[in-house]
C-alpha cells in the first residue's frame, strides 16, 4: 500500500532533509527553483510536464541514486517514491533519505529563457496568422470566381 504525503514548504527559503519509507510517495511542489539531492536509497522520481525533448531536460520518470541531483523549476512537480531492492535490477536499501535546497533564480531562468518561449510562441503565431490569411484569400476566391465566370 502507498500513503502518500504532500511537502510545500512555505518560507521562501526553507531547505531541508527528509526520509521516505517503502510504500510511501511524497509530493514536492516547490514554489522557488531548487535542488534535490538523493543522500540514501534510490528513487523513482515522476515529473509533471511540460515534459521536455531528449538532450533538453528531464523527461516524465527518473530513477535517482545516491548523489544524483536533480533541478527543479518554481511550478514543477515531484512524485518521489522508494526502489525497493530488486526493483528495476536495483540492489537498495529500502529507506530514501533526501535533502532539498532552494537555488537563487539566474537571469537565464527567470527572464532569458522565458523571453525565449515568448519569441517562438510569437513566431508561430505569425506563421499561423499568414496561414489563415492565404486560406481566407483562396476560399473568398473560389466562392466569388464561379459566380463571375457565369454568363
Amino acid at each position: 500500500m502507498i500513503t502518500n504525503a504532500t511537502h510545500q514548504p512555505a518560507q521562501q527559503h526553507a531547505s531541508g532533509t527528509w526520509k521516505l519509507q517503502p510504500g510511501q510517495a511524497m509530493t514536492l511542489r516547490p514554489r522557488q527553483n531548487g535542488e534535490l539531492l538523493i543522500v540514501h536509497g534510490a528513487v523513482w522520481a515522476t515529473l509533471n510536464g511540460p515534459h521536455e525533448g531528449l538532450g533538453s531536460g528531464p523527461l516524465g520518470d527518473l530513477h535517482l541514486q545516491p548523489g544524483e541531483r536533480l533541478q527543479l523549476n518554481a511550478g514543477r512537480q515531484v512524485v518521489l517514491e522508494p526502489i525497493v531492492s530488486g526493483q528495476f535490477g536495483q540492489a537498495t536499501t529500502p529507506e530514501v533519505n533526501f535533502s532539498w535546497e532552494y537555488t537563487p533564480a539566474s537571469w537565464k531562468a527567470s527572464v532569458a529563457e522565458p523571453a525565449d518561449d515568448l519569441t517562438r510562441a510569437l513566431h508561430e503565431a505569425r506563421v499561423a496568422f499568414a496561414r489563415l490569411v492565404r486560406g481566407l484569400v483562396a476560399w473568398s476566391g473560389e466562392r466569388i470566381a464561379p459566380a463571375a465566370a457565369r454568363p
